[in-house]
C-alpha cells in the first residue's frame, strides 16, 4: 500500500512538470535548480564558486561521472563541490573537539624532537563527552573525519616518518612509526 502511494505521489509530482514543460524543459529547470543551489553556497560560504551548466554531459575529472552542471574555477561536479564543502565543514568541527589541543601539543612536542612516549594513544569516540558527542553526530563518518585531520596535522608538521593513525570502527591509536 506504502508503495502504491509513492507511486501515485510520484505520478501528480514528476510527471506534470515533465508534460506540461516537455523533456527538455523540465531537465533545464532541474539544472537551474541546482545551479542556483551551488550560487546560494558560494554566497555564503566561497564566493570565488560559479556555476557552469554545460549543453552535453560531461566527465568529471574528480569523481568520473557523467554531469552537466560543473563548478567554476574547481573544474568538479557540483556533488564533488558539495563533498568538498562538506569536508570543510567536518575540518572545524573537528578542531571544536575537547581533544584535539592535546593532538596539537603532541604533534608538536614530536616536531621539537622530545617523544613523550613510546606507547599507543588511543581516542575511544564512543566515550566522548556530550558536548564532544553532539559535534560528532553533526560528521557522516567521524572516525574517517578525524583520522583524515589527524593525518593532515601529522603531514603538516612533517611527522609522517615519525607518527601514524591507525582506525579500528570507532577506535584511532596514534602510535610511533
Amino acid at each position: 500500500m506504502k508503495t502504491a502511494l509513492a507511486w501515485i505521489r510520484a505520478i501528480f509530482t514528476e510527471v506534470p512538470a515533465i508534460v506540461f514543460l516537455g523533456v527538455d524543459k523540465a531537465l533545464k529547470a532541474n539544472l537551474e535548480r541546482t545551479a542556483e543551489q551551488i550560487r546560494g553556497l558560494a554566497a555564503e560560504w566561497d564566493s570565488k564558486a560559479r556555476p557552469l551548466i554545460l549543453n552535453e554531459l560531461e566527465l568529471c575529472p574528480k569523481c568520473d561521472q557523467d554531469n552537466m552542471v560543473f563548478v567554476w574555477p574547481y573544474e568538479c561536479c557540483d556533488t564533488c563541490y558539495r563533498t568538498a564543502l562538506n569536508r570543510a565543514f567536518d575540518v572545524a568541527r573537528i578542531s571544536q573537539l575537547s581533544f584535539w589541543p592535546e593532538l596539537v601539543t603532541l604533534t608538536g612536542t614530536y616536531q621539537e624532537g622530545m617523544f613523550p612516549s613510546e606507547r599507543v594513544l588511543t581516542i575511544n569516540l564512543e566515550n566522548v563527552g556530550p558536548e564532544d558527542g553532539k559535534k560528532l553526530s553533526e560528521i557522516e563518518n567521524p572516525a574517517e573525519a578525524i583520522e583524515r585531520q589527524i593525518n593532515v596535522l601529522i603531514a603538516r608538521n612533517s611527522l609522517a616518518d615519525k607518527l601514524k593513525v591507525k582506525r579500528e570502527r570507532h577506535l584511532l591509536h596514534l602510535c610511533p612509526s
